[in-house]
């Protein structure tokens, strides 16, 4: 967080305001994000945006000079960036109720086969942009232990879903073996977790239940591990 102030007038008399604003996705509230999203969405005014982002009333944004209002705006640049990572889900309540199955910071509460359900809704809806496949996405995220769905707007399911892809870089940047850049979805492809999952599980059937209960961080770790084990035993038997 960086602290930021504002000054201003009011009826003659210069006043001053101080609050902390973010510099990264994880800095971010689940207010924040979602009013991003509907920024670009065109659901909201560039008034209603900074009064939102920054929690300042719209009375005061009104008074503020073209520069304040452009500095403030140059503030969320980061958000524009396409490999800005997050390691939490920031949409904790979408529809408001808190849900067991939301995946907490670092995935450390998610196992490999809800991951890979959700991730293949992920890289499906890229490719098709399908309203019922983001829908599913949605309840995979937060109903996945339950026959409940979650009932929201499009700018957050969307919100959800540009949340989920800052998470993706996460993982790229620690297991870039198993999710190496510009892969998969960004070709127009559906990524297919399950043939990598059987792939990783090989003949080893009988504990393939115990790999998808398993954390998905845990998984991951082993999966990007044996990929390097084999990408170093090809460059011995090269030599």
């Amino acid at each position: 967080m960086r602290k930021v102030q504002i000054e201003y007038k009011i009826w003659g008399i210069w006043k001053s305001l101080s609050f902390d604003v973010p510099e990264r996705m994880d800095e971010m509230s689940q207010a924040q994000m979602i009013s991003i999203i509907r920024l670009y969405m065109g659901e909201l005014s560039e008034e209603d945006f900074l009064s939102q982002f920054f929690s300042i009333k719209k009375r005061l944004v009104r008074k503020l000079e073209p520069f304040q209002r452009y500095k403030l705006a140059e503030l969320v640049d980061f958000t524009r960036k396409e490999d800005s990572i997050c390691t939490d889900i920031l949409i904790k309540e979408p529809d408001g109720k808190k849900h067991p199955s939301c995946p907490l910071n670092m995935l450390r509460n998610t196992s490999f086969k809800q991951f890979m359900l959700i991730d293949t809704l992920f890289s499906s809806y890229l490719v098709n942009h399908s309203d019922e496949v983001l829908q599913q996405m949605m309840d995979a995220i937060y109903c996945y232990d339950t026959s409940d769905t979650i009932a929201c707007d499009k700018a957050v399911m969307m919100a959800v879903l540009f949340n989920w892809m800052f998470l993706k870089n996460m993982l790229t940047a620690r297991f870039p073996l198993l999710f190496p850049p510009g892969d998969g979805e960004q070709h127009g492809e559906v990524v297919k977790w399950l043939d990598i999952f059987d792939n990783f599980v090989g003949d080893d059937v009988a504990h393939m239940y115990d790999y998808e209960r398993m954390l998905a961080m845990d998984v991951m770790r082993i999966m990007n591990k044996r990929i390097n084990d084999y990408n170093m035993r090809k460059i011995r038997n090269f030599k």
